[in-house]
């Protein structure tokens, strides 16, 4: 496995993350928007997310960047 070395790849990784938990939950989301706790009812599937992001994304390049 190749870690990610450039901002634009990591970028695009984050997009790719993020979709795919707006589209795996769906259901989750609506309820999020309507009882505006987006964040809190998606807090396991960020931070799976945030965490896979890590594994892929080179250490100096997640630290130079949000």
């Amino acid at each position: 496995m190749r870690l990610i070395k450039t901002p634009d790849e990591a970028k695009r990784l984050a997009r790719t993350i993020l979709s795919d938990i707006l589209l795996y939950n769906q259901a989750k989301v609506k309820e999020g928007i309507e009882k505006d706790s987006l964040f809190e009812i998606l807090t396991e599937e960020l931070a799976e997310g945030k965490k896979y992001y890590e594994s892929m994304v080179e250490a100096d390049l997640r630290s130079n960047s949000n």
